[in-house]
């Protein structure tokens, strides 16, 4: 068992991301597929045929009511930097999300990152800028969000194509 948070539905409706954090604490995001798995369910037909086959008097397992979406991307987090608050760009199968980023210093800073998940690249949008909690115009052009300072709180906006900060 573990903690699932934080669900976004892809602009096509294809896809839902979800951040999972596993029994010993290890975060992921994760992808599912929206569409009945068909799969799952032919696999469980076929394997109730074959038990009756092998056993006519055998009782066949209940069908379940759910057969398990498939998951068809999945990024692990590196070095406990706990991804987490993933937000789809408009009409793109890539991922904003939120996650821990290291200074020169060794101090940690919450960032913004890019999943690119035709790619399954990521990359660092933001250094240093301690960003949380925040969402993404239905564009796609424009994060808001907020930033936190030296115990302080602030509502920042950042352009994603200049990732100017205003």
């Amino acid at each position: 068992s573990g903690d699932v948070k934080s669900p976004q539905l892809s602009p096509d409706g294809k896809y839902l991301v979800v951040s999972v954090t596993d029994i010993e604490g290890e975060r992921s995001l994760q992808v599912y597929e929206t569409s009945e798995n068909t799969k799952a369910e032919q696999a469980f037909i076929k394997a109730q045929k074959n038990l009756l086959k092998n056993d006519p008097l055998d009782i066949p397992d209940s069908r379940p009511e759910i057969f398990g979406h498939k998951v068809k991307y999945r990024l692990e987090q590196v070095n406990k930097r706990q991804v987490n608050n993933p937000r789809w760009l408009s009409n793109k199968l890539q991922i904003v999300f939120g996650a821990l980023s290291r200074d020169s210093r060794g101090d940690f800073h919450q960032d913004i990152f890019l999943w690119d998940l035709a790619s399954d690249k990521v990359s660092q949008l933001t250094n240093g800028l301690n960003i949380r909690r925040f969402d993404i115009t239905a564009d796609g052009s424009t994060l808001y969000g907020e930033q936190t300072r030296y115990g302080k709180s602030a509502l920042v906006k950042l352009d994603l194509s200049t990732l100017q900060l205003t």
